[in-house]
C-alpha cells in the first residue's frame, strides 16, 4: 500500500494543545518504520514518551492523531533530519 504522507527516513510533528479543549499539552511525532509502516508517538511536553502506536500507512497514524486530538491538534511540520529533540522543536514554533 502506497504512502504518499511521508517517503522514507522522514518525520512530522504536531502540537497538541491544551487550551483548545483540554487535556494535557502533547507534541506527536510521526516516523516512518521500515520495511513498510509508520508509528505515531506522543511526548509529554518534559520530554517523556508517553505512547506509541504503529500503523500501516503514515496517513493512518495522522488520521488517529485527528480523530483523538481534534480541533487541539496543531499543524504538522516537518521536522528536519538534523533535529534530535521533536519536543524542542514543536515547542520552538511560532
Amino acid at each position: 500500500m502506497p504512502d504518499d504522507l511521508l517517503p522514507p527516513g522522514d518525520r512530522l510533528v504536531a502540537r497538541a494543545d491544551a487550551a483548545a479543549g483540554g487535556g494535557a499539552p502533547e507534541v506527536l511525532l510521526i516516523e516512518r518504520t521500515q520495511p513498510v509502516g509508520a508509528s505515531l508517538v506522543r511526548y509529554a511536553l518534559s520530554g517523556a514518551a508517553v505512547s506509541d502506536s504503529w500503523y500501516l500507512t503514515a496517513e493512518e497514524a495522522r488520521a488517529c492523531a485527528v480523530r483523538d486530538y481534534g480541533a487541539r491538534l496543531g499543524p504538522w511540520r516537518a521536522l528536519p533530519a538534523g533535529a534530535a529533540d521533536p519536543v524542542a522543536f514543536a515547542l520552538s514554533a511560532p
